[in-house]
This record gives C-alpha cells, sequence and structure tokens, in this order.
C-alpha cells in the first residue's frame, strides 16, 4: 500500500466517522495519523506487516487496525 493511499483511507475514514457524529478527538486522531502516514519516507506497507505501524508517534492499536 502506499503512503499516500493510506493517508486517504485514513481521511475517508475521519470523514466518516465525522458525519456519524463521532467524538471530535477521534476524528482528530484519524486525521493526525493520515498526515503522518503521508509524511513517512518507509513504506507503510511494510511497518503493518512487520507489526512496527503502531510504534509511529500517532497510531495506535485502533488506527493500526483500519491500516491492517
Amino acid at each position: 500500500m502506499l503512503n499516500k493511499a493510506a493517508a486517504e483511507l485514513l481521511e475517508g475514514f475521519a470523514d466518516a466517522l465525522e458525519i456519524r457524529g463521532a467524538n471530535t478527538f477521534r476524528v482528530r486522531a484519524f486525521r493526525n495519523a493520515a498526515r503522518r502516514v503521508d509524511s513517512l519516507t518507509t513504506d507503510v506497507a511494510e511497518l503493518v506487516e512487520s507489526g512496527e505501524i503502531s510504534k509511529v508517534r500517532g497510531i495506535g492499536k485502533g488506527i493500526a487496525g483500519v491500516l491492517g
């Protein structure tokens, strides 16, 4: 998965959460994670496969689950 595609996936997830009226902090967490993933110099797919994605600042188990 390309970092740009992963970032777009997270942005779309944030949009869906926002439309459903989810907690503002959760929506913001997904948007921040999208920006973080987009700026990674390492391939996000490699991080997901190795289980290292949750070590990236701002990406917890829930967001890692969306990516993985």
